[in-house]
């Protein structure tokens, strides 16, 4: 007498993902505790209302942070003369003394032109140099512009602390308004 196991096994395995219904199940992810913004560890939503009403609450959270394009352009015409961006302190200080000991230049004449935070698409850090090999992974870093008597200097910069004078001219930073090479 042969036995076919296919009808038993589909039952099992019907029966067992009925178990497992969302609703009925309490959350055991690690990640369903979080820590709000006065620092306190709270517990997140158990049931599917408490989540939509959860869901809806950082929904307008987030759409009252909107910012309007007309005040961002205003802003940064504003401070154009002094931006700092996202670039730490110290790393922007050793990239100008980098320009002051090339050039012979005191710091009251060096100006920031932008410092700007940015992902570079690999190591050559938007700046590659002939028949050198780079790392073909995204690199976080930070594109620094800083003038010095009419004349502008680029710099490209790792957030370890690794920078370079990028001297090719009509080079762009990636997403910078960079148009594709025509072929």
């Amino acid at each position: 007498m042969k036995l076919n196991y296919l009808p038993v096994l589909a039952c099992l395995l019907s029966l067992l993902l009925a178990a497992c219904d969302e609703e009925d199940m309490p959350t055991t992810d690690p990640a369903a505790k979080s820590t709000t913004q006065d620092g306190n560890s709270a517990t997140a939503p158990q049931s599917l209302d408490e989540r939509r009403a959860l869901r809806e609450k950082l929904a307008g959270e987030q759409t009252n942070k909107i910012t309007s394009i007309e005040s961002v352009a205003v802003a940064t015409e504003q401070s154009a003369a002094m931006v700092s961006g996202e670039v730490p302190d110290k790393l922007l200080d050793m990239i100008i003394d980098s320009l002051m000991s090339s050039n012979g230049a005191q710091r009251d004449e060096v100006t920031v032109q932008s410092a700007a935070d940015i992902v570079f698409n690999d190591g050559s850090l938007g700046c590659p140099k002939p028949g050198q090999i780079y790392t073909q992974a995204q690199v976080p870093g930070y594109r620094v512009i800083l003038e010095y008597r009419g004349q502008q200097f680029d710099y490209r910069a790792t957030r370890k602390g690794y920078f370079i004078l990028c001297d090719q001219p009509g080079l762009t930073a990636p997403g910078a308004g960079s148009k594709p090479p025509v072929l």
